[in-house]
């Protein structure tokens, strides 16, 4: 490998959050710097400020707030993983000097916190800020995603019914969004996702790169379903200001992998890695050279996914850990992280894996319950589709397993090629 990519240690950690731009009292100062590499300049600049100012009054409790909001923005931008450490003992020094009337320190603790995995601990923080602010819709809505990550969907839903009538703000439609899709309400996801983005690129109190966060939302939708052009639309859209944001890049890579336009995808990544040490772009490396052939190259890759796999301390990342259940990597590893990650968290997402990685350990009697739970709510993702449909298949329930692979199909492009081919056949013994 590469010495930059042999030196690829850190792994980019993002939350699914709205962001801690949108939580009560955390102001957006540069909305009129354009461009990402100049905003990143005066973030810095900022973070510098701050870190005077504190040095000068180490007791100031709006003070760490904003820099643990800065924090927070430093490390979804730059794949500094560092800065979301750095963010949550911010947050959790300014709530040490002022608990009352100090919840955006809250938030932003909770961000932090599921910005590096800790679901468990997210959940009981956010409890506690909607328990001491139960007024404010963000607030809520912020708990309601930390329960979607954990699982416990009953909850979650019962909460944001509670705040639908703020459905349409920034900070909590992206929740709402999450909800449709995972209960099969594609369109609707689909449209929340769009109004927001729009909603994002007119206003003027929001940067480039909070803008591009919505684009960045947007495609990632379009890409688990495999709608390539409308994810492509998605990345131009953004691109036209943050052209050079990671997130945007890495999505464009993601749609140059599902055209099978290898060679740019693997371009693509390399720029990203350059720059941003992103397991998801390693991935997607490893795919890519296999799918040139390229073996020596894809091992290589993959013997990188499966050190950060040892170093992460049960934490699992989705799309390592199915690139390289994928070619056979390392499965057993991944069963017992999957099945570690069950302890405090059973969404969809965590279940899918489980079930996966013991199909792939030739375990399908236990991944079947498993993968049921999984499909639970209805979600029509492909790749989840494509499991279930095998894992369906492997224990002779070929009905079921047709109407699986039927719709992991219809996304086709959402999966690899290898996928794609694999569903076909399965589906073909299914009609016999």
């Amino acid at each position: 490998m590469r010495p930059l990519r042999s030196a690829l240690v850190a792994v980019t950690l993002l939350g699914g959050s709205a962001a801690a731009w949108f939580l009560p009292g955390i102001s957006s100062a540069r909305a009129d710097v354009s461009g990402v590499a100049a905003a990143g300049v005066q973030r810095r600049q900022e973070i510098a400020f701050y870190d005077r100012r504190l040095r000068e009054d180490p007791r100031s409790a709006l003070d760490m707030a904003q820099l643990a909001a800065l924090q927070m923005e430093e490390g979804r931008t730059t794949g500094d993983e560092q800065a979301f450490v750095r963010a949550e003992s911010l947050a959790r020094k300014s709530l040490g000097e002022r608990t009352r009337r100090n919840g955006r320190s809250a938030a932003l603790l909770v961000n932090a916190l599921l910005a590096q995995h800790r679901f468990g601990e997210a959940t009981v923080v956010a409890r506690e800020l909607v328990t001491l602010d139960p007024g404010i819709p963000a607030y809520r809505a912020l708990l309601a995603e930390v329960l979607m990550e954990v699982g416990d969907y009953d909850e979650a839903i019962g909460l944001l019914g509670s705040i639908r009538a703020r459905r349409a703000d920034l900070g909590i439609a992206p929740r709402f969004a999450r909800w449709a899709e995972l209960t099969g309400q594609l369109a609707e996801s689909r449209r929340i996702l769009r109004q927001a983005r729009d909603e994002a690129y007119t206003r003027s109190d929001l940067t480039v790169e909070q803008r591009a966060w919505f684009s960045v939302r947007l495609a990632d939708f379009e890409l688990r379903h495999g709608h390539v052009r409308a994810a492509s639309a998605a990345i131009e859209r953004g691109m036209r200001e943050a052209p050079d944001d990671w997130r945007l890049v890495l999505a464009r890579s993601r749609v140059e992998a599902a055209r099978g336009a290898w060679r740019k995808a693997i371009a693509s990544a390399d720029h990203i890695l350059a720059n941003v040490p992103s397991p998801d772009a390693l991935a997607l490396l490893a795919d890519a050279h296999a799918a040139l052939g390229q073996d020596e190259e894809a091992v290589s890759f993959r013997n990188a996914l499966e050190g950060i796999a040892q170093r992460q301390n049960g934490q699992v990342h989705r799309s390592w850990a199915l690139s390289l259940l994928n070619s056979g990597s390392d499965v057993d590893t991944i069963v017992a992280l999957a099945a570690a990650d069950t302890l405090v968290r059973r969404d969809v997402h965590t279940l899918d894996l489980l079930a996966w990685s013991l199909q792939r350990s030739n375990r399908s009697a236990e991944a079947l319950p498993i993968m049921r739970r999984a499909m639970r709510l209805g979600s029509r993702e492909p790749v989840m589709r494509y499991h279930a449909g095998l894992i369906e298949l492997a224990q002779g329930n070929r009905e079921a397993a047709r109407g699986h692979l039927e719709i992991a199909l219809r996304g086709r492009h959402a999966l690899t090629p290898l996928q794609v081919a694999e569903s076909r056949h399965a589906l073909s013994t299914t009609r016999r």
